[in-house]
């Protein structure tokens, strides 16, 4: 009767124990953890593999994850299925879209995605990170038709400030339809632009392929230029009628590295008026920066034996490139076209000595019939330039953030023209500037940096974007720029409960053991 009475006792104590069905225990990722390299812009699928080992249970599982933000809202979001099963002593496929914001900030992004049983609400996580980098197609890469490749220059070739890096492009169509391409041509430093150009558009049939030729000039603003910072040069080739459906682009990587003793005399350099007339006062202006490791006493010289001219400055220091702005120098001469000169064009050499070496360049003067007494009509006709905002003209922007300003800049004057950028920003954000040399009738884009002091109050602010010639503002326009507070990004991390039911099972079983154990031994002494 005793006996009876145990083996009942047991059997309803295993009664009382749930079933072991398949649970996210027998579930395992490929990969584990989860990382992708994925551009701006970017829209793009990848798989997970999700094995159940369960011998008999098939399992249900939904999906969450941990946003990933900048610091301005931009996000990389994951899009999963609403749900998917796996079956019993199997795999199952689980492909998942990564959409990356053309605006998001290039960094690494982490999260942690939450896998859960939709019986049991049981949770298993995975870990899964996103390097993102520069994305230069607007819409983000698309389509397959366009293929590109830098055939010049090679990865990691050696630069210097003030040099041009000469670029060509290969693009094949190896679609079925003609592409009206262009290709644009981007160096940027670790964080932004610093110099652009872009090619004129051609018409690539179906299966034809184009050789694009670019060139870039790597800025001499010690601003732009860190021999610590890593270079890349972005490539990208695109349908210039649909970009969202057509584009493509390639990067490698640019070293610039210093000599230690370099002056070079910038384009800035010229001539005021470019024309003159017998007698008439003409001023040249001669800007010099140090592109070497060492400060240079630096002296200027100018001449032209036609006219007579010989006049040599004072020597003055120009600190090393890393010094900020005290890299740079200049001096102006001014002097009188003689009465007697002959209609006809002189060329002044202009000439920068230092540390016994120079730098030279050449500067046209045309001088006009002696003849007339007035200039011509039109001679400072400023209406031939052009300035237009390619980015937001208003912005909204926190406390120690950056923006870049993309300008296009016009010439549309029958001759070689120098304009000075300027962006006056009083009381708010940093004064940027730049310059631009643009041949006859040429266009160019100009990306400026705005960084927002980190103490700046919130408000709605003006700058004054400046278009000038080095004497007269030849243009203008406002950019508008509204200031909120600082927001900070709080992390978030996966559930801490993601293996509570796996416990409590496992507590659940080690009792039952137990139980039967001291079971047998009841048994083993009746």
């Amino acid at each position: 009767m005793f006996k009876k009475i145990i083996f009942t006792l047991a059997l309803f104590m295993l009664m009382l124990v749930p079933a072991i069905n398949a649970s996210v225990a027998d579930i395992s990722f490929d990969p584990d953890p989860v990382s992708l390299d994925l551009l701006q812009g970017d829209s793009r699928d990848f798989d997970i593999t999700i094995t159940n080992s369960h011998l008999t249970d098939n399992i249900t599982l939904s999906f969450t994850y941990d946003s990933m933000e900048d610091n301005d809202g931009d996000e990389l979001l994951l899009n999963f299925p609403s749900e998917i099963t796996i079956p019993a002593n199997s795999n199952t496929t689980l492909t998942v879209n990564a959409d990356v914001d053309h605006r998001l900030d290039k960094d690494t992004y982490t999260s942690t995605i939450t896998f859960t049983d939709t019986n049991t609400s049981e949770t298993k996580t995975l870990d899964f990170s996103a390097q993102v980098t520069i994305g230069i197609c607007d819409f983000g890469p698309s389509g397959t038709s366009l293929q590109v490749k830098i055939k010049e220059p090679d990865s990691g070739d050696d630069y210097k400030p003030g040099e041009i890096i000469d670029i060509e492009v290969d693009v094949d169509n190896i679609g079925t339809e003609t592409i009206r391409t262009q290709v644009e041509a981007y160096l940027y430093d670790e964080d932004e632009v610093i110099e652009s150009t872009s090619s004129s558009t051609e018409n690539i049939e179906e299966g034809e392929d184009e050789t694009f030729y670019l060139s870039i000039k790597i800025p001499t603003d010690s601003r732009n230029i860190n021999e610590d910072e890593d270079y890349t040069l972005y490539v990208k080739a695109f349908d210039d009628d649909h970009e969202e459906e057509e584009c493509i682009q390639e990067s490698l990587s640019v070293d610039i590295k210093l000599d230690k003793h370099d002056i070079i005399i910038e384009e800035s350099t010229r001539l005021l008026p470019s024309t003159a007339f017998c007698g008439e006062s003409v001023s040249l202006m001669v800007d010099v920066t140090n592109i070497g490791e060492k400060d240079e006493d630096v002296i200027i010289s100018i001449e032209n034996s036609a006219l007579n001219i010989f006049e040599t400055s004072d020597s003055f220091e120009v600190e090393n490139f890393d010094s900020d702005n005290d890299n740079e120098g200049s001096r102006t001469f001014r002097f009188d076209v003689p009465e007697d000169a002959s209609e006809g064009t002189y060329d002044f050499k202009v000439k920068a000595s230092f540390s016994g070496d120079y730098s030279s360049t050449t500067l046209p003067l045309t001088v006009a019939s002696c003849e007339l007494a007035i200039a011509p009509a039109g001679r400072f006709d400023f209406a031939t330039s052009n300035l237009f905002f390619k980015s937001e003209q208003s912005l909204d922007l926190n406390p120690s953030e950056t923006s870049t300003i993309h300008l296009l800049i016009e010439n549309n004057a029958p001759e070689r023209r120098v304009f000075f950028i300027n962006i006056d920003a009083v009381g708010f954000a940093e004064t940027i500037s730049s310059t631009a040399t643009l041949e006859a009738f040429t266009s160019t884009n100009v990306f400026l940096p705005l960084t927002i002091f980190p103490d700046a109050e919130e408000g709605t602010y003006s700058a004054t974007v400046e278009l000038s010639d080095g004497l007269n503002t030849l243009t203008s326009e406002t950019l508008t720029v509204q200031i909120g507070a600082s927001n900070q990004v709080e992390e978030t991390s996966g559930s801490p409960f993601s293996g509570a039911s796996n416990a409590s099972l496992m507590m659940a079983i080690l009792i039952l053991l137990l139980l039967i154990i001291g079971v047998i031994l009841l048994i083993k002494q009746i």
